[in-house]
């Protein structure tokens, strides 16, 4: 009989307990706590991209419906359907006097010179979605263009005036941190924009009807 089979019953139960793990057992251990760990990683790192995707993305919609309602807020300096006099779209408004008539391209609207211009209404925004002034545009992470164009016209003093716009809205910004600012004085001398470069940058879009103030 064996030696060990023997012994009482409670000393083979400890002496087994005290047997250790062959080399084996250890790597397979270690490879399924590697496995378990890259796992654990990469969903955080798809956790927290995806955060900041949703934040930049609500960010560029308050944007968007910004840059919507600052038009709308124009219109109301258009009080007259007539061109050219006092209350008229091209006498009285900022941005609805440079609607066109045909198919209209995508614009910047003016960047206000650094501390100089008290309403700080710029197509460049920081992450935060605030506007930035010409001295800042560089650091700008969203950027927007406007497109107008006459949606309704009527006839008026022998010419044909608009009586409703077609405003849309775009805000672009890029896709990964290593691309150039589309405000940016480079990114606007390269064109930078979702219509040339679709792949690089994201964008939101919003339109609306903007009609002038009066009856």
């Amino acid at each position: 009989m064996n030696p060990i089979d023997r012994q009482p019953r409670r000393f083979r139960h400890f002496r087994k307990a005290l047997q250790a793990y062959t080399a084996v057992e250890v790597l397979i251990s270690m490879t399924v706590f590697a496995i378990g760990a890259s796992g654990v990683i990469a969903m955080q790192r798809t956790s927290v991209q995806g955060n900041y995707d949703a934040r930049t993305l609500d960010v560029a919609n308050s944007i968007a419906r910004s840059w919507e309602e600052r038009l709308r807020r124009d219109a109301m300096l258009w009080t007259t359907p007539e061109a050219n006099v006092a209350g008229s779209r091209e006498q009285n408004t900022r941005w609805l006097k440079d609607a066109a008539a045909d198919a209209a391209p995508w614009t910047l609207v003016t960047v206000p010179a650094g501390g100089t211009d008290p309403t700080g209404l710029s197509p460049a925004f920081d992450i935060f979605g605030r506007d930035l002034d010409v001295t800042h545009v560089q650091d700008a992470v969203f950027c927007t263009q406007v497109r107008l164009q006459w949606l309704s016209v009527e006839t008026r003093g022998g010419g044909v005036v608009p009586r409703t716009i077609r405003a849309d809205v775009r805000v672009f910004w890029p896709r990964g941190t290593g691309e150039t600012s589309p405000c940016s004085a480079a990114g606007l001398a390269a064109g930078l924009g979702p219509a040339d470069k679709p792949d690089r940058y994201r964008f939101v879009s919003v339109s609306s009807a903007i009609r002038g103030n009066f009856q």
